[in-house]
Parts: C-alpha cells; structure tokens; sequence
C-alpha cells in the first residue's frame, strides 16, 4: 500500500509530465517583439528579423521522453568581428517543464580554431568544431516572463564582447588660409 507521500509525488510526477513542452511559435513572437526594436540590418538575403530565427518544435517522441534537452529556438547576429548565437534549450525532465535555458554563444576565433585543430588532431586524430564553455557569453533559465529581460542580457553581453579599449583618435588638421572676404555688388535692375 503506498504512502500519503508516494500518492502526492505520483500525482505530482504525472501532472508535470502532462505539462506542454516549449511552445515554440509563442517563443519566436517573443523574440520578435525584441528584435522590433532593432534596425534590421540592410542584406539582399533575409528581407525580415523572422528569417533569421530558426525553430525546431517539439515532436511527438520529445514528449514520450524523461532526460536530454533539445535545440528549440536559434538565432543568429552578426557584427563586423563576430557570428553569435542566442538559443533557447529545452529539458525534458517533466519536473523541469516551464524552465527553459537561454544561453548566447560567440563563434570560433580563426586563431583559436587553428589552435585547437592542432591540438585535437595530435591527440585524438580528429578536430569536433563545436562551442566550448569559452564560447559561452552567457546562460540563464528563464520562464515566460522573464524572455525579454534574458534577451536584454545578451544585448549587453554582445556589446560587451564588441567593444575594445582603444584611446580617442586625434585627427591631425592643417589651418587652411583663407582669401578675404569679398563683398559682391550686383548692379541694379535697369527699369523700363
């Protein structure tokens, strides 16, 4: 006969696991409501800030399952020096259902790369080309209403990253010399 307890975890248990997974459509309205604030920068390719995200829904098989986490939302930016991307990750423990990870990453330096090909291929004899934790700018579990505050976050976060300490250009000038001025006279209209 099962205890009070066990009653309670098992109900407990079974309403979270009939909890929805990631809505993903409402996710990408919420990203879109943040990227309206911005300029959507001038291409030939992606005419709108939608094409630039990228959903994975959830699948039938993705319900049936109590461990691991899927890729549900992508989004890639781009700056003169960098790719990033801002990705929304989902548990699928029932008890996790509602709390999703939203973390932003920052691509490969070229040197970085080459670096760690090296190393790799002496080692292992092959180089896997995927994100390290140094990647990572930064990570939060969020629930609904905290999204745009997260993705706020990674603005700052992505600024931060851009921004270097460099000390104000000081633009050399030359005086020019100037002819003096010249007062023009016109002659009067002639009337007829």
């Amino acid at each position: 006969m099962p205890t009070k307890e066990e009653l309670q975890q098992a109900i407990k248990d079974q309403y979270q696991r009939d909890l929805p997974l990631l809505d993903v459509e409402r996710m990408r309205l919420s990203f879109l409501s943040w990227l309206a604030e911005l300029k959507l920068p001038s291409s030939p390719e992606p005419t709108t800030w939608s094409e630039h995200i990228k959903t994975f829904p959830a699948s039938d098989d993705d319900k049936k399952q109590n461990a691991g986490t899927r890729l549900r939302v992508a989004l890639r930016l781009y700056t003169k020096e960098n790719q990033y991307l801002i990705a929304v990750t989902e548990s699928l423990v029932p008890a996790n259902r509602g709390v999703y990870s939203l973390s932003l990453h920052v691509n490969w330096k070229d040197h970085e790369r080459l670096q760690q090909k090296i190393l790799e291929e002496t080692y292992t004899g092959k180089f896997d080309d995927t994100l390290r934790a140094r990647h990572t700018l930064w990570a939060q579990t969020v629930r609904w209403g905290d999204i745009a505050d997260a993705l706020n976050a990674c603005a700052i976060m992505i600024l931060g990253n851009e921004l270097v300490a460099a000390p104000p250009i000081s633009l050399k000038t030359e005086t020019l010399d100037r002819p003096a001025t010249m007062v023009a006279t016109f002659p009067r209209p002639k009337e007829d």
